[in-house]
């Protein structure tokens, strides 16, 4: 399996669908899943899944703690090579996933760009970590390996709105050569999510410290290959 599309859910109603539909209605080159990690949606999105291809779509509905403890439980249960996080209501553009390097294990970050669909304008170009600690990659324009969940976890829910962006400063101290930026638009980010609407307060708060300590860690890493 080359691909599993992680989609956290919670009565995203027609948002689902619009996903869903982006993600089957071209060819993708690569094999593929979509792994629908559902919060006890009482908005039956069973119903919307059934018009989708069953043998692609895993469907686990139970309580979770948040987007990223449902991320976590997706990790655990994805087949593939490389993972990609999507919301509903986000669009996966194939045309450009079907250009990327998924046989190769020479990366184990690939990102490219996002549209963001609200502002209408592409989201932000290749990233080093000092930009990094200024604003984050958004997570759907990013393709993880695997084995990146393996070596450093899954995300940090201590941080329950920037998990991501902790664990991609962390990536990026640890292994920054091992991550590739394409220039290529893998989604388009609807936006208007509790990303947007919320704040995180841990992380802003000791977010200095946070990046601190992340540096410090770095040695803890030396031996990744």
């Amino acid at each position: 399996m080359h691909l599993s599309v992680i989609l956290p859910n919670y009565n995203s109603g027609e948002l689902l669908e619009k996903t869903l539909t982006s993600i089957f209605e071209s060819p993708c080159v690569y094999s593929l899943e979509v792994l629908i990690m559902d919060n006890l949606s009482t908005d039956r999105p069973l119903e919307i899944i059934q018009r989708f291809p069953n043998e692609q779509i895993q469907f686990h509905s139970e309580a979770d703690a948040g987007i990223y403890d449902a991320m976590n439980k997706g990790i655990q249960k994805a087949k593939g090579k490389w993972l990609i996080f999507l919301g509903a209501g986000d669009e996966l553009i194939l045309d450009s996933v079907n250009q990327l390097p998924l046989d190769s294990d020479t990366f184990k970050m690939i990102y490219g760009e996002v549209y963001l669909v609200r502002s209408q304008e592409n989201y932000d170009g290749p990233f080093d970590f000092l930009k990094m600690t200024d604003r984050n990659i958004c997570h759907q324009a990013i393709l993880y390996h695997a084995s990146v969940f393996r070596q450093f976890g899954g995300f940090d829910l201590r941080y329950p709105i920037m998990a991501d962006y902790v664990f991609n400063l962390s990536a990026f101290v640890a292994m920054g050569h091992l991550i590739h930026y394409v220039p290529l638009t893998i989604s388009r980010f609807l936006g208007g999510g509790v990303s947007e609407t919320a704040r995180d307060p841990i992380f802003h708060y000791h977010k200095f410290r946070i990046i601190n300590q992340i540096v410090l860690k770095h040695h803890a890493y030396r031996d990744w290959e």
